[in-house]
Formats: structure tokens, sequence, C-alpha cells
């Protein structure tokens, strides 16, 4: 669109009401001029309050970069983009450094011309930074066609709100002109109904996350042009599209829907964006539940973040999803902007967890300190009365953490499909993720998960935090369970398999998947294993195989490709306790294990009706009970009398039994003997 053309539109598409007289005298008179002015001074006021919210480095079009397809000209651009960086950090950080150099006392002519020259060399990199601008931009016009990508619209709208008052007025102009020509040509972007898919269905970036930059790019166009083109609707429905897919993708708790935790960066990234130009625009985001349900979702996936700057999300990655689209320090960041905008107090768990995270990220050392702290004994254990730990049956979803601390251990679990994902973070280090694998056979005929799992027991305190997934088919009963506890830093993960008879021969194969870059070795003399990833070391106890490795087992436990595999064979019942351990002052005690005898009306019990075991590292010992059957009567185990379904706790000195896990019974499970 040439100057005139653009000066001749506004005449047409100038609206009646909220426009100023200089603006209706330059259209009036086609005074380029004086439209480029009112236009700069329009990016200025959009720039400070841009400021306000998001550092000047960060890029906030940066973070879909890798999670839309890309043109070849878009492509080109991004790398364009990336190849200046620098200079856009320099632009951002010219300033900031004179300021925080005259804030000190300056006193003595030396230091004056110190601050002179600091000053003097802030304002050269601006300069070099700013022409760099100019010239991307310009080379980019160049290329650019009336069919513009979505993300580079993106782009372009954050650049010119960032850098278009320092541009020339010819190139700003030029802007314009474009952004008026997408704006009529563009048609109204829309997600499909239902895009979310049903639970279990694998989602995908192109699918999911395509449509919202497409409708973000539109609003942030809507807005930009809004002192030249009054479409209100266009900014409504966008606006109206965008919120929507939070609640769709959310419960009312702010737990994401587990069947789209894999992309849920990219969703946040577009959500997070929506508020800041929201607050940019001066626009309201959709009515208060729309603010009320984006602020608990942050407040969720606040506690998702480990010390890389990751979220902790077990679910695997999809095949077209690359594994460099969001970088650590971006998930990080996207929090504490998202914590800002969202309104969460300043100082309180939210920001403080993400600023540490970032801090760390920016400073090794500090994440180095915060590592010898743990390896020395310090600060091992951590609050009782910290515990971060959320469940929702509708989402499919749980989080467990053992503190808002950003070297807490996290968990996270998410079974929306056949398949359990399953996340497990010590002091945030990812040791297991991904699917949680398991296959059986009774008697010789295959049986596997192929239901959905549900939910049937959620427990937390302030020591523990537990979670039950059960799954019945016609031929065995599958039922999971993850244990994390939030003080002693161990987990417990148990598998079991029943049949549908005492008789029936049963066979449980099991995998976990191990994060990259864990090693795993094995002790000398136990079938203890040793997972060591970065700088965790991780023991794993297989509870339902014998301790002594010499003696014979029905069933096994090894590494292989990268995950823990392994399996049992039993009548009736199969049940796999495995004990996962990283204190670091048990990581050189001496550990023993033992099954545990459980009676039930003067009988030994079989392996189909319950299961018990005790592990010993050190002083510190633990007892697991399971039950597979209900009982008729109460049992005893190592001197507990209980009629619960299971049993977790600790042995104390005095040789009691002091649980932080009970799963209760039915009320009609039990018929209490006569005393």
């Amino acid at each position: 669109m040439s100057m005139s053309s653009l000066l001749e539109s506004f005449t047409i598409s100038l609206p009646a009401r909220g426009v100023s007289k200089q603006l209706r005298a330059a259209v009036r008179t086609k005074d380029a001029v004086s439209l480029d002015t009112i236009f700069c001074n329009e990016l200025r006021r959009v720039n400070s309050r841009l400021l306000k919210l998001v550092p000047k480095d960060c890029l906030l079009f940066m973070w879909s970069v890798d999670s839309v397809a890309l043109s070849g000209r878009e492509r080109e651009l991004a790398a364009s983009i990336e190849e200046s960086c620098d200079h856009f950090q320099s632009l951002a950080k010219g300033q900031t450094e004179v300021r925080s150099k005259n804030k000190e006392e300056v006193k003595g002519k030396k230091k004056k011309k110190n601050g002179a020259r600091l000053k003097q060399r802030g304002t050269a990199k601006q300069s070099s930074a700013v022409h760099q601008v100019r010239e991307l931009i310009a080379n980019w016009l160049v290329e650019a066609t009336c069919h513009l990508g979505s993300w580079e619209l993106l782009a372009i709208c954050e650049m010119l709100i960032r850098w278009g008052h320092q541009l020339d007025s010819d190139l700003r102009l030029r802007c314009l002109a474009l952004l008026m020509e997408q704006h009529e040509i563009r048609p109204q972007a829309e997600i499909e109904p239902g895009i979310w898919g049903e639970s279990g269905d694998e989602p995908s970036r192109l699918k999911y996350v395509q449509p919202l930059v497409a409708v973000e790019s539109q609003m942030l166009v809507s807005f930009l042009v809004r002192p030249f083109i009054n479409d209100t609707v266009t900014r409504k429905e966008s606006m109206s599209v965008l919120s929507q897919t939070l609640m769709d993708c959310t419960d009312e708790e702010g737990l994401v829907q587990g069947a789209v935790l894999s992309v849920v960066p990219f969703l946040f990234a577009s959500w997070t964006r929506l508020m800041v130009w929201g607050q940019v625009f001066e626009q309201t985001i959709g009515p208060k539940k729309i603010q009320t349900r984006f602020k608990t979702t942050v407040e969720k996936l606040s506690m998702l973040l480990m010390p890389a700057g990751q979220l902790a999300t077990p679910r695997e990655a999809v095949s077209d999803q690359p594994s460099n689209a969001v970088t650590p320090v971006d998930c990080a960041l996207m929090i504490k902007i998202a914590g800002r905008v969202s309104g969460c107090r300043t100082g309180g768990k939210v920001q403080r967890l993400a600023a540490e995270i970032v801090k760390g990220q920016l400073n090794p050392e500090i994440r180095a300190e915060q590592i010898k702290r743990l390896k020395v004994g310090r600060k091992c254990s951590v609050s009782r009365k910290s515990t971060q730990a959320w469940q929702s049956d509708t989402s499919s979803v749980a989080m467990m953490r053992s503190s808002a601390d950003c070297m807490a251990d996290v968990c996270s679990v998410e079974w929306s499909g056949n398949t359990i994902q399953v996340l497990l973070a010590p002091i945030g280090i990812p040791v297991v993720t991904g699917g949680w694998q398991s296959s059986a056979t009774v008697d010789g005929q295959p049986v596997h998960p192929d239901t959905t799992w549900e939910c049937t027991c959620w427990y937390t305190d302030e020591e523990a935090a537990f979670i039950e997934l059960e799954m019945q088919t016609s031929a065995a009963t599958f039922v999971r369970h993850v244990l994390l506890s939030t003080v002693e830093r161990f987990a417990i993960l148990t598998d079991s398999v029943r049949g549908s008879n005492p008789e029936s021969e049963v066979v449980v194969q099991s995998t976990l998947q191990l994060a990259p870059q864990c090693s795993v070795d094995r002790d000398a003399v136990t079938r203890e294993l040793q997972i060591t990833s970065q700088d965790v070391r991780v023991r794993v106890f297989p509870l339902w195989l014998p301790d002594d490795r010499i003696e014979h087992a029905h069933g096994e436990m090894s590494e292989r490709d990268d995950r823990l595999e392994y399996s049992l064979s039993s009548a009736g019942a199969a049940t796999l306790p495995c004990v996962l351990d990283w204190h670091p002052q048990r990581s050189q005690q001496p550990a023993d294990w033992t099954r545990l005898t459980v009676a039930e009306s003067r009988r030994i019990v079989s392996n189909y009706e319950a299961t018990g075991y005790r592990l010993r590292i050190g002083k510190h010992q633990i007892m697991a009970y399971l039950s597979v059957m209900k009982p008729e009567l109460n049992r005893t185990v190592l001197g507990v009398h209980t009629a619960d379904e299971s049993f977790y706790g600790r042995v104390a000195k005095s040789g009691d039994l002091e649980p932080f896990v009970q799963v209760e019974s039915r009320p009609d499970a039990v018929e209490e003997s006569e005393d």
C-alpha cells in the first residue's frame, strides 16, 4: 500500500468516535508528518506500559517460534532475529547500566568522568542496536507480501511496540500501511470446536497452538490500528476465543487437562501474551472468571517449575514438537511475567520461585551453592507445613511438591490415556519421566490395560502425598500407587495386578522410562540399583525381590535402553513395590529389606489377599502393607492390627509403627471381630 493509498484509506475507515482532533486534521489534510507523529506517540505509550510488565531483553513472540509451522520467509526472519539477539539485549541494557551507575553516590571528579564514559558507551550500544532493528525490519518489508504468516505478524507487531518509536518515519508508516492492509484482508481466525479432543488423544502442537497464534496475531493487529480503525468486533471475538481455550484446557482449580499437558508451555505462552497485551492496550480480557482462572492456573503451573526452568510435565513430547521449542529460561520467565500480570502477590511463592529459578539459570554459581548445601546434609528435610499438592479427576492430573522452594522434590502423574505418565524429580532433577508401561499374563493369556484409569484415592498432609489409580478389565485388576514423602526425601511406586482367582498364574512386566543422561549401577551384594543424574543419586530398592542377589527370585529388576524393567511371577496376584531414596544422609548407609508375614485369623494369608514389606537404610525403616482382597477380619503385620486396604509407615526407634498414609477399607469391607 502506497502512502497516498494509506492516507486515502484513513479517510474512509476513520471511526466516528474516539478520535482526537489532531488525527482528524491530519487525515483531512493528508499530512503524513502529523499522522506519523500521532502513531509514534501511541507506540511510545504502549511501549512504556509493556516495559513495566516484561523485561527489556525478553521477546515474547520467540516463545512460539518453534511451536507453529513457519513459511520460508518466516524462518529467515526468525534466523535474523536470533542473530540480532545480542543487539536487542544491548538496546535493552544500554540505559539500564547508566541508571544503575547513577544510583550510586558520585563523589569526586574521577567518578563523574567514569559515569560520563559509561553513558557514552550506553548511547553507542543503543545506536548500534537501533540500526540493527531498522535494517532487520527494512529487509523484511522488501520480502513481505499481502499474505503474511501468523508468527511473523506477531513478531513485527511486538517489534513495533518495542522499538517503533525509534524507527525512521518512512519505515514506521510503511509498517503501519502493511498492518492496515492485513487487517482488511485477513479472515476472522477461528478455533475448531472440540479441538482439544477426547481423553487419551495424543496432542499436536500444530493442531492446538497454530490456531491460537493466528487468533492472537489478528487481535494484536487490531490493537495497533485501533486509532485508525475502530474494529471492536474483531478484538472482542479474538479475546473471547483465546479466553475460551483457557477455560477448555483447565479445570475450576486451574489444573491443566492431562490430554494437553505435553503442549502446555506453548498454550501458556499465548495465554500469557494475551494478558500482557490486554494490560498494554488497556483492554479487559473477558469477564472476571477468566482473570481468576488464569491466576489459579499460574499458581498451579508455577509449582511444576524445576531448577532447570522446565515444567514437570510427565507426558512424553509429541512427534511434531521440537525439543528446543521453549527454552528452560523462557518457561521460568513466562511464569514470572504471568504472575505479574495476573496479580499474584509480589514476593509471594509464585514470584519468589520463578525469580529464584531465573536467577539460578543466569548465575550457575547460585545453583552450585544450593547443591553443595544439600550434599553436606544441610536443609536435607523440608518444612512440614509447606507441602504443595493438587489432584483433579476431571483433568486426570496430580501434582506433588515437597515445598515452594526451587530445590523441592517434584512428582507429577497423568492418567488421561491407557498409559499412566509419571515424572519424578528429586531436588528438581528429573530421574523418571514418561510412560509407566505394564503388561500381564493370567494363566498364559495376555492382559493389557486397555481401558481408562480411575483415581480411587487421593491423600495429602504435611509429610506425604499419595495417589491410588485403578483399572478393571475382564481378566485382571490393575492398581498403581505413587507416594512422595515430602519430608524424608523418598518415593514409593507400587504396581499390583490381581487375577480372577487364587490359583491363577499371574506374570507382570513393567517399565519406567528414565530421564536422559541417567546412568544406572548395580550394588555388589544386594539387588539395589543406583541411578545417577547430574547432582542427584537415587537408590532403588525392589522390595518384592529378596535383597541378597544370590538368593533365587521369581522376578527381576534391571536397566535396559534407558528404562527400568522389572517383573514378578506369582500365584493369584503380583505386587511390586519399588522404593526410591535420595536423602543425602542415607546415600552411603547399608540397606536391607525383607518380606513380612501377614496373618488373618491365625493363618498366613496368600499373595492373593495381602502382602507386606520392610526396608531398613541405616537407622531409617519404613513398612508397606498392601491388601489385594478385602479382609473379612482385621489382619496383623509387624505387630499392627489393621483393617486398612493399604498402609505405609515408618518404624520408630522405640519399635512403634508410625503411619504416614493409611487407605481405609470401605465400611462394608470388614466384619469386626468379637473381642
